[in-house]
């Protein structure tokens, strides 16, 4: 799809655009965003002594090390407020540059932001809450190869959220290199998004299960995730966070079902790998401990807490039109039938041009109606947003 479907702009065939003429669907200009994420950063005089630490991220492994700084540097412009896209583009050339230790330099052109970032307008959005930390991570990248330029496809979109707990290193984590153990398996089979998926889960778990013993990190983290091309959705998870999809019967269905206590063949395996099921204040979790049957981390509650993901795949026709993907913050607080009136609120009081606030408006509803965690939403639109919003707004009007 043309970009200028999407969000007006259409950059021909040009690759180079002007940092402070061009605009994204937000209309603002990159200078803008920057300006704006880094404006007040000046160090400030300090008072009285000042006390320094080796930040835990400089003890990397190295083979980990690449996309830690990667992650951080996208969490950083996050917190900012800048796009997706400008924080995946400018992680990279930050990394790269001081990884090759270049002399920084400012340029007055950028590459273009890529057509196919845009065959899947994302909306994003991740709150504290009431929590006292964020430990809940999020990544969406509509094509690949904006960040890996050697990935096998450009038409693939992996997006994802993770609801750590007991601390945000294993959803730092896994944020930060699923994509690559995604791309990699890609690139071995091409031809097989939900293998990819699944590979790209089970690696991830390899690799963050030796961190945990080499840190001696205790977290965890559930983790929902969508591959998505022309033809197929693919929704992995791991724990009780949720995916949806929308279709054109006006219907939002729950694609996920959650790896809790409560579903009896989750319950059947933890007791078969030696668990307990114990009430705790009214909850029953595995062991007395956790409220979850599967999670990322959580190397001290193995093998009752399985690192196994689950996935299913749904053949893609013009009746799909959106797949949101959330956290239990989201998806406890609220029945299907609810999060579907939350998306036609949004449409009926916005634009489509603001479609990538839709997952601002799902997050404040949870935070507004009660919920005391952490809650991230990832809306992909499968369709230009413009459809959403007439079909929506033509079953409002019957």
């Amino acid at each position: 799809m043309a970009s200028r479907d999407v969000n007006g702009v259409d950059a021909g065939d040009n690759t180079l655009i002007d940092v402070e003429i061009w605009k994204d669907e937000t209309g603002k200009t990159v200078v803008q965003h920057l300006s704006e994420g880094f404006a007040g950063d000046d160090e400030a005089v300090a008072d009285g002594a000042i006390l320094r630490y080796r930040a835990p991220f400089l003890r990397v492994i190295k083979h980990d090390a690449y996309f830690d700084a990667f992650n951080i540097v996208v969490e950083s412009m996050l917190n900012r407020l800048a796009p997706m896209w400008l924080a995946y583009t400018f992680a990279e050339a930050f990394v790269n540059d001081h990884a090759n230790e270049l002399t920084a330099h400012r340029q007055d052109y950028i590459e273009a932001r890529p057509d196919s970032w845009d065959q899947f307008p994302i909306s994003c959005e991740s709150e504290k809450g009431r929590r006292p930390r964020q430990e809940d991570r999020m990544l969406a990248m509509p094509t690949l190869t904006l960040v890996f330029p050697d990935a096998a496809r450009s038409d693939v979109g992996l997006m994802a959220v993770f609801d750590g707990h007991g601390g945000s290193e294993c959803s730092a984590y896994s944020c930060a290199h699923l994509p690559a153990e995604f791309v990699r398996a890609l690139n071995a089979h091409p031809s097989s998004l939900e293998s990819s998926l699944q590979e790209a889960f089970e690696r991830l778990d390899a690799r963050l299960s030796a961190r945990c013993e080499n840190e001696r990190w205790r977290s965890g983290t559930t983790a929902v995730a969508v591959a998505v091309d022309s033809k197929q959705i693919v929704v992995g998870w791991i724990g009780d966070s949720a995916a949806y999809v929308l279709s054109e019967s006006n219907k939002l269905q729950k694609i996920t079902r959650a790896h809790v206590p409560t579903n009896e063949d989750e319950a059947r395996r933890v007791e078969e790998d030696g668990g307990q099921l114990l009430y705790v204040q009214g909850e029953l979790r595995v062991n007395g401990v956790l409220n979850l049957t599967r999670a990322l981390g959580d190397i001290g509650g193995r093998p009752m807490i399985s690192p196994k993901a689950d996935t299913t795949v749904i053949e893609r026709d013009v009746s799909h039109y959106l797949v949101l993907l959330a956290c239990d913050g989201v998806s406890e607080l609220f029945s299907d039938s609810e999060v579907l009136d939350m998306i036609k609120s949004f449409v009926e009081k916005h634009s489509y041009k603001q479609y990538y606030d839709l997952s601002d408006h799902i997050c404040q509803a949870a935070l507004a109606g009660g919920s005391i965690d952490n809650v991230t939403c990832v809306a992909v639109f499968l369709r230009p947003p413009k459809d959403l919003w007439e079909l929506l707004r033509e079953d409002s009007d019957k």
